[in-house]
């Protein structure tokens, strides 16, 4: 379904808006987005485009987070106004914003990204009418099965399988041997109670500077629900779309887990999890190269992989293993 295929102004009275005018917005891979310009405001009209999970579903991930996130007293998320299932179109408030380059990112935006992630422990437990994120593996091994598949599809593009495929096979061994030295269960279930809400795609890519209000707002939550925070800590270490400048993520590690009781053992998971997460992220980047047109022979290392293959085994700081949450910035 496209802009075109939908009565904007129809929809849109449907929920109490009155559309004035309507202008284009830049929006993520998943989704086209538009500004409303209304009797009562501007607002942010985001449609979510076919992919997996569904766009119907993603909406509804999304707009449902938000709305937990708001009930749990956690505002720096835009407002939601309304969804709907049959377009799967979503609106919410429109905040004036700047996006962020990895020379914008200041240690200030780091304590609030970690404060902001720390906040979501408050959000209720998983349920029977709660879920996990997409791509959540309550057991570290779980992590191993979904990345193979990716991997598996790479193998006959000639760099992937002399490279990655290595680098794959060595960061399986990193893992096992990481979680072998220090006693990780890589077949066991986390308790519910250890899982955090998470959106899934964390990073500074995602959060916005809203420069009306001169605060932080915590964007896109497609594929929300629990997690392991050690794949949260992780994730936001390895991200390439806005990357985490170096000096940084020994803040944010000792900021995001300070005041957690089970920091050290999300600690220790994060390091079993950061070389098979860096390579997951390779083959997404894989991914979107080749959904821009660019040939399989031709798809070479670009800055982005190289990074996250040295990331695999330098991601997390070199704390030692019985570091000090204490002295968190």
């Amino acid at each position: 379904m496209h802009w075109n295929d939908i009565n904007i102004a129809a929809l849109c009275a449907a929920h109490g808006l009155a559309v004035r005018a309507t202008s284009a917005v830049v929006g993520g891979h998943n989704s086209a987005t538009l500004r409303l310009h209304t009797t009562s405001g501007d607002f942010l009209l985001k449609r979510y485009r076919d992919g997996t999970p569904s766009a119907a579903e993603r909406m509804e991930r999304e707009f449902s987070a938000i709305e937990a996130l708001q009930r749990a007293g956690i505002t720096p998320v835009p407002q939601p106004q309304f969804a709907d299932a049959r377009t799967a179109i979503a609106c919410y408030e429109f905040i004036e914003h700047r996006r962020f380059t990895s020379d914008d990112i200041t240690p200030p935006d780091v304590d609030t990204a970690a404060d902001f992630f720390q906040s979501l422990a408050t959000v209720t437990a998983p349920g029977p009418h709660q879920r996990l994120a997409v791509d959540a593996c309550p057991r570290l091994h779980d992590h191993h099965a979904l990345i193979a598949q990716r991997i598996d599809a790479l193998r006959t593009i000639p760099w992937a399988r002399d490279i990655l495929c290595p680098a794959w096979e060595q960061a399986q061994r990193t893992c096992a041997d990481l979680a072998t030295a220090h006693q990780i269960a890589l077949h066991s279930h986390l308790a519910a109670d250890s899982l955090i809400f998470s959106a899934s795609d964390v990073g500074f890519h995602n959060i916005i500077r809203d420069t009306q209000h001169h605060r932080l707002v915590f964007v896109d939550f497609e594929y929300a629900g629990f997690d392991d925070p050690a794949k949260l800590l992780c994730d936001f270490l390895l991200q390439p779309g806005v990357p985490l400048p170096r000096p940084l993520h020994e803040r944010f590690v000792r900021r995001f887990l300070r005041q957690r009781a089970d920091a050290h053992q999300i600690w220790w998971r994060a390091r079993c999890l950061a070389p098979l997460l860096a390579i997951k992220w390779c083959t997404i980047v894989i991914k979107r190269l080749l959904a821009q047109g660019v040939a399989p022979d031709d798809a070479t290392p670009c800055d982005a992989i190289t990074t996250l293959l040295h990331l695999a085994h330098h991601a997390l700081p070199p704390l030692d293993a019985e570091f000090s949450l204490a002295t968190s910035p």
